[in-house]
């Protein structure tokens, strides 16, 4: 943990909590993972990553440049557009 340094302290808190309820480490890419759900895009995002020959926990990690990811939440989420609306949604909402 590091000392004098508050935000550092939560952030690695909040890791342990995320890993603990099987979400990324990864504060933004916690973050997403619980807006997929909520959204109810979580399931085509995993099935769409399963169906890719990859896991959903391996391919989150490259959550800003997965085709996988943004192409399944492109299909899922009838607002977004195009591949470059959902890399620019995931960069502001779930910035790094």
């Amino acid at each position: 943990m590091a000392a004098g340094r508050p935000s550092e302290v939560r952030l690695a808190f909040l890791s342990v909590l995320f890993e603990g309820a099987g979400l990324p480490a990864d504060f933004s890419r916690a973050r997403f993972t619980m807006w997929a759900a909520k959204n109810g895009h979580l399931d085509s995002i995993r099935a769409a990553v399963v169906a890719g020959g990859l896991t959903y926990e391996k391919e989150i990690h490259d959550l800003y440049v997965s085709s996988l990811i943004a192409e399944a939440l492109l299909k899922s989420d009838p607002t977004l557009t195009s591949a470059s609306e959902v890399r620019d949604l995931l960069q502001t909402q779930f910035p790094p």
